[in-house]
């Protein structure tokens, strides 16, 4: 992926809308669409500091980045951090294997657990417990006793497997 040139394209878009954004301090910033757990280290840390020198950024905002479970690697998730990343969103619609397949993900149950373990490990050890990762979407009851995560309805004990990891 040309890193480089993604960073320097969404820089330029931003810097469409900065009449917008003028006079405020940014106190959230979220990184979502696209899995962005893609970039390198490198390419995240270019597009803060490219946020930060445009617009005063709050030095507690909760800059949250989404990341796909089946992207998530230790050293990356590492250099997020130092980038100033303190809350990761997974991506995890379910626990079922079934149900993942069905909905096309690259990642398996496993993949989901050791990703949410490695989010939580890095939070307790460097993220001062505001690393948030919760492996779950959103979920609301659709009838029937079925309930429906994302866009994949599932029984009532399917459910309660998933949210039980």
């Amino acid at each position: 992926m040309p890193h480089d040139d993604y960073v320097r394209h969404l820089l330029s878009d931003l810097d469409a809308d900065l009449p917008y954004a003028q006079g405020r301090c940014i106190e959230t910033i979220f990184i979502g669409g696209g899995t962005p757990s893609l970039l390198s280290g490198a390419a995240m840390q270019a597009l803060l500091d490219g946020v930060r020198a445009r617009l005063p950024v709050d030095g507690k905002a909760e800059i949250t980045m989404e990341a796909n479970p089946g992207t998530v690697e230790a050293a990356r998730f590492s250099a997020y951090q130092r980038a100033g990343i303190n809350r990761i969103s997974l991506g995890v619609q379910s626990f079922d294997a079934a149900k993942l397949q069905r909905l096309g993900r690259i990642h398996g149950p496993e993949e989901a657990i050791r990703a949410a373990r490695l989010a939580g490990e890095l939070g307790a050890a460097q993220f001062q417990s505001r690393f948030d990762a919760r492996p779950a979407g959103a979920i609301y009851h659709s009838g029937a006793g079925r309930f429906k995560t994302g866009h994949c309805p599932q029984s009532t004990a399917s459910f309660l497997v998933s949210i039980n990891h």
